[in-house]
């Protein structure tokens, strides 16, 4: 079976080729794939009084940015029959930037990793690949790193 419209959440990690490759293998010969990448770039700011608050590190957004659009004109070149969209986001939950784009771009499916993590590990570190997972609307399929 072949997709038209796959979404690929990625974190810049060792294993991004491998999500990467799986998503290119079941899309159809000239459907899209949309490379996502969610931050969380904070950085200490000094607000009135001596209170210290956060703020998105402009520096880093742009560099992400940046790392992510490469990657899309990268693998555009690798593969020409192909379409590479980019979204990059920050703050805002990572679940509900999915479903975002689920709805909004007419997902059919996700590729994305996960560690598998089991027990305690589960308990403490949280599973991002299984909130997706519980909240999609459409098939997830989980790559397991």
């Amino acid at each position: 079976m072949k997709f038209k419209n796959i979404l690929c959440p990625l974190d810049f990690s060792e294993n991004m080729n491998k999500i990467i490759n799986i998503a290119i293998n079941l899309a159809s010969s000239h459907g899209t794939i949309n490379l996502f990448h969610h931050s969380v770039l904070l950085s200490p700011t000094t607000m009135s009084d001596s209170a210290v608050g956060f703020e998105a590190d402009s520096d880093l957004k742009e560099f992400d940015i940046k790392q992510l659009e490469d990657l899309a004109d990268k693998l555009k070149l690798e593969h020409p029959t192909l379409n590479f969209k980019t979204y990059h986001s920050y703050l805002k939950s990572l679940v509900d930037d999915v479903n975002d784009i689920v709805k909004n771009d007419h997902i059919d499916l996700i590729v994305m990793g996960s560690h598998g993590r089991t027990g305690l590990s589960r308990l403490f570190m949280g599973s991002i690949a299984e909130d997706v997972f519980r909240h999609a609307t459409c098939p997830v399929f989980l790559v397991k790193l």
